[in-house]
């Protein structure tokens, strides 16, 4: 008995499994020994079970027996797997026969999690690395970008079509890029590019056409928004939403790189050498801090920031 107990193992779910195959129970009054139905029976406390020995006076001995720590008793495997924890019932039992060894967690809404089985029926749940969620089509944690899209992942949907890549309803500047596991990335279209749903990728935004020099070299009138800047001696298109750009010359020259956005706390502006200006998102939680020149926590307040 000292080898069943040392290759248990795993399984949360045993009390919950036994439960629902109607699995009889038992303790050792009255002694189920005597039945001669087995060597080891399952106990109503599923931390234990029954261990029928040699007979004695006329009579099989009964012990009731505890399983190790954090283990339960799984009458299939006739030995002490480990204990699913987290509430859910245990989906391992019948590991040996259906080889399922991964499966989603018992609460529909905890998809940072899965249930890992062993070969014994054990049960383990299992965390998903930050940023990915569990995907029981493909049996691993993929990349989630739904807290940045505000809805569903659109990735099974498009692989199912064939499309490797989808719009981000949001901005059009950007792009939803699908991995094989139906991992979802934002990314972004090149500079004045955006995307475009019939070609099904990012093409060259029409109305931010770059402006050519005239004759003498200069380009001295701009068009589609843009303002020509005596330093760069270039058209400086405003910031995508906005009708501005802090980017002048001049702030480039400085070294001031990163603006508030004038709108959003949760955005702000970044300054490339050419003086273009790229509009960028905070992580979820966090905001931008002129202060620090950075996303920082959400309660984060100094000189007055709020």
């Amino acid at each position: 008995m000292f080898f069943r107990l040392a290759i248990c193992a795993v399984a949360s779910a045993a009390v919950v499994a036994a439960a629902d195959r109607h699995l009889e129970t038992h303790t050792c009054e009255p002694n189920p020994c005597s039945s001669g139905s087995g060597s080891y029976l399952a106990h109503s406390d599923p931390s234990m079970y029954v261990q029928c020995g040699v007979e004695y006076n006329g009579e099989r001995m009964c012990h009731e027996m505890p399983c190790g720590a954090g283990t339960v008793w799984n009458q299939e495997v006739l030995g002490c797997v480990h204990d699913c924890d987290g509430g859910c019932g245990n989906p391992c039992a019948n590991v040996a026969t259906d080889g399922i060894y991964y499966h989603s967690h018992c609460d529909d809404k905890n998809i940072h999690q899965f249930i890992q089985c062993d070969d014994f029926g054990g049960c383990f749940v299992q965390d998903c690395a930050p940023g990915t969620v569990w995907s029981q089509d493909f049996l691993t944690c993929v990349n989630d970008c739904s807290h940045i899209l505000g809805g569903p992942n659109p990735c099974p949907d498009a692989l199912a079509r064939g499309l490797s890549a989808v719009r981000y309803e949001p901005d059009i500047s950007k792009y939803v890029q699908c991995d094989a596991n139906s991992g979802c990335y934002v990314q972004p279209c090149g500079e004045d590019m955006i995307w475009n749903d019939e070609a099904g990728y990012c093409i060259d935004d029409p109305s931010r056409v770059i402006v050519k020099a005239d004759s003498g070299g200069f380009v001295k009138t701009c068009e589609n928004g843009r303002v020509y800047d005596e330093g760069f001696h270039a058209c400086i298109k405003p910031c995508r939403g906005l009708d501005t750009n802090p980017c002048t010359h001049e702030a480039v020259m400085n070294g001031h790189m990163f603006h508030p956005h004038p709108e959003k706390t949760r955005k702000y502006l970044e300054c490339w050498p050419n003086g273009a200006c790229n509009v960028v998102d905070c992580p979820e939680g966090t905001k931008y801090s002129q202060y620090r020149e950075m996303c920082v926590d959400m309660d984060f307040d100094c000189g007055g920031e709020a």
